[in-house]
């Protein structure tokens, strides 16, 4: 929730000095959201797999944030800037939804196929 409420206030920076100070609090989320993603990780799969789990993790990352930077810089060189920083907006959403469902929903099958 951290990084979406981050995110959306970045849709109503105004200058220079107030979007240095919205990226350093997004900032502060991300090394807490990597540990506990991690520390998920590590506690969700077998010990004989983790190194394999927390590979395709930081991968997983990579991935992302070359994606977001591709994808926001066509926004922004076809579309407009603020629109750029939508697409952090829809990011984060995506995570929050995709966390919930994970939190409500049986994932139990997941494991056992990353255990196989």
């Amino acid at each position: 929730m951290f990084t979406l409420t981050a995110s959306v206030l970045l849709l109503s920076v105004k200058h220079v000095y107030g979007l240095a100070v919205v990226m350093f609090i997004s900032g502060l989320a991300f090394a807490p959201t990597i540990i506990i993603a991690m520390g998920l990780v590590e506690q969700s799969v077998p010990k004989h797999l983790l190194t394999e789990a927390l590979t395709w993790l930081i991968t997983g990352l990579g991935v992302g944030i070359a994606g977001g930077a591709a994808l926001t810089g066509w926004v922004v060189e076809h579309l407009t800037v603020d629109l750029g920083f939508g697409v952090a907006v829809v990011a984060a959403a995506t995570v929050v939804l995709l966390a919930w469902y994970q939190k409500h929903h049986d994932t139990r099958r997941v494991t056992q196929v990353v255990s196989e």
